[in-house]
């Protein structure tokens, strides 16, 4: 499981995640499992460096979108980038 949560995160992450065929949605059935999946997935999120996307406005609309999605009280964040990502 360990495997395939490190192959998403990377997938996910190529390019700062500007690939037209990054995945944007990922779906899970509610278990165990599912949960240990995510657990895994949030770490290697954590691993993956911070760089910088293709245009300002592209990490402008990137920065409203998350703060936004951070209102959102039936959302939670289970990893986010380094602090100093905001520069990349």
């Amino acid at each position: 499981m360990n495997g395939m949560a490190q192959a998403l995160a990377l997938s996910k992450g190529m390019s700062c995640g500007q690939f037209c065929t990054s995945p944007g949605l990922i779906v899970v059935q509610r278990s165990a499992q599912a949960n240990a999946f995510i657990d895994a997935l949030a770490r290697e999120v954590e691993q993956l460096r911070p760089h910088a996307m293709l245009t300002p406005g592209i990490r402008g609309a990137y920065a409203a979108a998350v703060a936004k999605r951070a209102q959102d009280a039936r959302l939670t964040v289970r990893a986010h980038a380094p602090r100093d990502a905001s520069k990349a």
